[in-house]
């Protein structure tokens, strides 16, 4: 029998074939890695869209925004604007196991042989789907805030609340985050954003005025009617994240867990799920914030440097570097850890979500002054279109 001839592909045709197919495969990639940050975008844009509803109802029934969070005089913190919203997101289950007469971080209840609590850390340690962003390059975990080293582990967000203006001049407490500041601050009701500190005698809603500064100008959450730069024109929640880890370990009830720089949407303490958009200390930009030096605004170089722009920056260690490279002066970097960064479009974009529930994407680079009067409530500024 006469043996059939068999075709195959020769040496130098398979070799083609596999180079068609390398570089086609080189020519998709990067749309499908396109897509699926378009899709992570999308996630991260409808859970700001679900906290700015959850926001909407529920200033329908307080007749008032949630607070950023609660305080005493003596910087003693209680309940925030992410726990108020637990009944308006489903949550009800979770939000009845927070104990608001208790500290934030109270642990008093917690039994050291079981770890089992009936305090406020069950909720401080639940995951919220709704405050992880799919493009935060840290996922969700319990870890020690870096900023304070000794409280309980929290679970990390990817997101704050809009506390206000703030103004870095290296020292002092001038954020709208904090119940700490002093009138030699110089505190200004212009600058209060929609969810500040709200600091009362009691540390509840309702808790009447305290003796301190901050309880002088806010002890009661905002109302919509006190948002006269217009709702459309005030962010209320936006995203933070950080491509940089700080080093070292906490340990807590003899488990080890590491010390973390993410948001925590629970954790009341320092600015942990609160933030500013901050400008530099000058009486000139105090004047008419519009009108800052943009040199000012912008003059960063390693070594230290007066200018804010750079904690739009996701890399933390940069933004630090840039502002206030001294770690022994005791405010070390403060508008770094008070800011809003985010990663989309490689690293510079950040969404929020406005109060009329609108959300957008805003530019890292966008200008920061133009952003931070879009942090407050009531400076009078006319901003004619919100920055890309």
């Amino acid at each position: 029998m006469n043996p059939r001839n068999k075709s195959a592909f020769t040496l130098v045709e398979l070799l083609v074939v596999i180079a068609i197919i390398g570089i086609l495969i080189a020519l998709l990639l990067p749309a499908i890695q396109s897509a699926r940050e378009a899709a992570r975008r999308t996630g991260c844009m409808d859970n700001l869209k679900q906290m700015g509803l959850a926001c909407s109802n529920y200033s329908n029934v307080k007749k008032a925004l949630p607070p950023g969070k609660m305080s005493k005089c003596g910087v003693v913190e209680y309940t925030n604007w992410a726990i108020e919203l637990l009944p308006f997101m489903d949550e009800l289950a979770l939000y009845r196991q927070y104990d608001f007469a208790l500290e934030n971080t109270d642990n008093t209840s917690l039994n050291s042989k079981t770890k089992a609590t009936t305090g406020n850390l069950r909720v401080l340690q639940s995951p919220m789907i709704v405050h992880d962003c799919p493009s935060d390059p840290n996922p969700p975990a319990l870890s020690v805030p870096q900023v304070t080293k000794t409280d309980p582990p929290s679970m990390s967000s990817s997101y704050k609340g809009v506390a206000g203006r703030g103004w870095y001049n290296g020292g002092g407490e001038a954020y709208w985050d904090s119940a700490k500041a002093a009138a030699g601050d110089n505190m200004r009701l212009l600058d209060r954003g929609p969810l500040p500190v709200v600091v009362t005698q009691t540390g509840q809603i309702g808790g009447g005025k305290d003796t301190c500064y901050m309880s002088t100008l806010s002890n009661e959450p905002v109302k919509i009617k006190q948002i006269i730069d217009g709702t459309s024109k005030t962010m209320l929640i936006g995203e933070y994240t950080t491509t940089t880890k700080p080093s070292g370990s906490a340990t807590w009830m003899g488990a080890t867990y590491d010390l973390g720089r993410p948001a925590y949407w629970a954790n009341s303490v320092f600015g942990l799920n609160l933030a500013e958009i901050s400008l530099p200390e000058n009486a000139a930009c105090r004047t008419n914030p519009l009108q800052c030096s943009l040199s000012l605004v912008t003059q960063n170089a390693p070594g230290g440097g007066p200018g804010t722009q750079v904690t739009l920056d996701p890399d933390y260690n940069k933004c630090a570097d840039w502002t206030d490279p001294d770690p022994g002066s005791g405010t070390h970097a403060q508008p770094c850890k008070r800011t809003f960064t985010g990663v989309h479009s490689g690293g510079t974009g950040i969404n929020f979500v406005f109060v009329d529930g609108s959300v957008h994407p805003m530019s890292t680079l966008a200008d920061i002054r133009i952003l931070s009067c879009l942090a407050t409530i009531s400076g009078g500024e006319t901003i004619s279109q919100i920055p890309q």
